[in-house]
Formats: structure tokens, sequence, C-alpha cells
């Protein structure tokens, strides 16, 4: 059977009857080539959330807006973005029990600021609150353009790969800046962003990346949701042998 990962939907004026759900179909077909079966997740109650991460072996948590700063215990920055706070307050607990249960995980852009807030971290509200000169992480340019690189650092993502430096696409304003419990930074642009969180525990898959993979081929791209199938495959076996 193909390991079913789920994939969080970002979600239009949610307060409306009328609101939507929407992914960019880049996240199914990643997944798709990958050998998994997506399975697209909307905002959950609290009390459906252990349900939806029984039917699971993989999640990735996709891109979208900013996250609400009250869930890191910060007030808006005047640079802060539109927020949607039932987004948030589902994805950041499916994030906080995914990683209790230790299912493989893919935070993608907003999806590992996520990750990082639900493990008690916090971000940037925005770079340019970062000291320094930054480079240019919100790249007018197509979604498949590498325009920056990242450097790695040791951890499982660059072992697997085995590559130093990456050439990776960059859309964001908000960026990792204290990094959550049980993570460990893997990669960072040559103006410090953070790039890049794993676990730090070498035997849990959670893998998180500042840059789109979805849009890239090669190691930077279609490799990451590679990585997170085959701790999928694996995660799903261990769980079939518990239910027996």
């Amino acid at each position: 059977m193909k390991a079913v990962i789920g994939i969080t939907c970002d979600i239009q004026e949610a307060v409306k009857e009328e609101a939507k759900y929407f992914l960019r179909q880049a996240y199914v077909k990643a997944v798709i080539v990958a050998g998994g079966l997506p399975l697209l997740l909307p905002n959950l109650p609290a009390d459906l959330v252990d349900k939806c991460l029984d039917i699971l072996s993989g999640i990735i948590f996709s891109g979208g807006g900013d996250v609400a700063p009250n869930y890191f215990g910060q007030q808006p920055s005047s640079h802060l973005g539109r927020v949607e706070p039932q987004r948030d307050a589902s994805e950041l607990l499916l994030a906080k029990v995914a990683w209790e249960r230790r299912l493989p995980m893919l935070g993608i852009c907003r999806g590992m600021q996520v990750v990082n807030i639900a493990l008690g971290g916090n971000i940037w509200q925005d770079l340019q609150e970062v000291p320094g000169p930054v480079l240019q992480h919100d790249q007018d340019a197509p979604f498949s353009y590498p325009s920056h690189e990242v450097i790695l650092e040791p951890g499982c993502f660059g072992n697997l790969i085995k590559a130093k430096k990456l050439m990776v696409n960059s859309f964001h304003h908000q960026s990792v800046k204290e990094v959550g419990q049980g993570l460990i930074v893997t990669a960072r642009s040559s103006d410090g962003i953070i790039e890049a969180l794993e676990a730090k525990a070498p035997d849990q898959c959670c893998l998180c990346l500042q840059w789109h993979p979805e849009w890239l081929l090669g190691p930077a791209g279609q490799g990451c949701f590679d990585i997170l199938l085959e701790a999928a495959k694996g995660y799903g076996a261990n769980v079939a042998k518990i239910r027996r």
C-alpha cells in the first residue's frame, strides 16, 4: 500500500461561509512522484486531530501567510502581513501531536515556522527586523528559479544528499529566530538566516525548509519529498505491526 501523506491547506476568509481551502498542485505532484498518496487536510477541530493522524504515514506543512504572533508570545509588528488564526491554531496542534507521535514531517516555508513555533521556538515577524544586511528572500522571479545559495550544516539531510551547498528559491519575509526544542539548524544562507531545521534525534524524520522544494528538481527539490516518503514507508510498516 502507498503511504498516505497529509498536506495542510491554506484558507481564504475563514470566518465566512463561502471560505475556500486551496493548495498549489505542485505539492500533490511531488508526493505522487515520490510514491505517496496525498491527502489534503483542512483546518481541524482539536477532537479530530488524533483521528486524522491515525490514517497518515507522514505530513507536510505547506506554505502560506504569516503566523499570528500571539502564538509565540509577541505583539504584532508593523511589518506583519495577513494572518488566519484558525489555520494557525489547527496546524500548531497538528504539528505538536505529529511530533509527539514521531510521524515523519516536512515543513515548507511557513510550514517550517509552524513546526518551530509548535515546539516552543519563535520567528522574526519580518526580515527587516534582523540586525545587519540580508539577501533578497522574497524573489521577484519564477517559482522554479533558484535565486540564492544555502550552506548545509551537519545533519541527516546533508549526509543523504552528499552536498555542502545548494541553490534554492525563496519566497518569504518571516524566518526562524529561536529554534524549538528537539530541533537543530542544518542550513543557513550566507546572511545567517536559518534555511533548514531537522529533528535532533537521528531516528526521527522532521525536515523543515525555508525554501519551496515542490518547485525545484534535484536534491533541493524532489529529493526532499523522497526523504519524507522513505521515512513514511518505515513508519507505516511499524504501525501495521503494532496493529496486528
